[in-house]
């Protein structure tokens, strides 16, 4: 009975995924680089994790010990991402639903690579197509045991073990995304830890 409860689940959300990809959702008001390397990847949200030893990962064991490796934004379902810059698609996949769910990842040949995670189908685009800040890769999301949001990683230098739809490294190489990036997005609401909120 359970086996049959989650094959509905999962064809309900495949068909939910679908409806909902047919037209992505922009909010206006998306931050453009100016001086700094990278614009924001949302035209709006609120920071719900920041990156490194954030109280979730630290308290709850989160990630099996690891940092946070990325930031998260909360924003409605569908919201469209954006890449945070000029490049080309390294990889793109689907991981576990515990994990990031549809995901891709952006060379932006300039040693930077961008992870953007718990898209709500897969990605728009395939490896090795180029994309710039304009194009659209996919809407937000989630998975079965995550709320709506975007997980958005950054890596300094080539991703260890990456390649396409396969995971690799979850922290080697990784940056706090906002380091390199201007912020106009709204810090408040529940902030999972306000430490790291920026």
């Amino acid at each position: 009975y359970l086996n049959q409860l989650t094959s509905q689940e999962k064809n309900l959300r495949d068909k939910l995924a679908e409806m909902m990809s047919s037209g992505t959702v922009s909010c206006g008001g998306r931050a453009k680089a100016g001086n700094m390397m990278f614009a924001m990847p949302l035209d709006c949200g609120f920071v719900s994790q920041g990156y490194g030893n954030t109280e979730y990962a630290t308290k709850d064991k989160a990630y099996n010990g690891a940092i946070h490796n990325g930031v998260d934004i909360a924003v409605g379902a569908n919201t469209a991402i954006h890449p945070i810059g000029n490049g080309v698609v390294y990889a793109t996949g689907t991981s576990p639903s515990g994990g990031w769910g549809n995901w891709i990842m952006v060379d932006h040949q300039n040693g930077y690579y961008s992870l953007y995670a718990h898209m709500i189908s897969p990605a728009f685009f395939s490896k090795g197509d180029k994309v710039t800040t304009e194009d659209t890769l996919g809407g937000v999301g989630g998975t079965p045991y995550w709320p709506v949001h975007l997980h958005l990683s950054l890596y300094k230098g080539v991703p260890s073990g990456w390649r396409d739809n396969e995971v690799g490294s979850y922290t080697e190489g990784t940056v706090d995304p906002f380091d390199y990036m201007q912020i106009t997005i709204s810090t408040k609401g529940t902030d999972w830890d306000s430490s790291h909120s920026h």
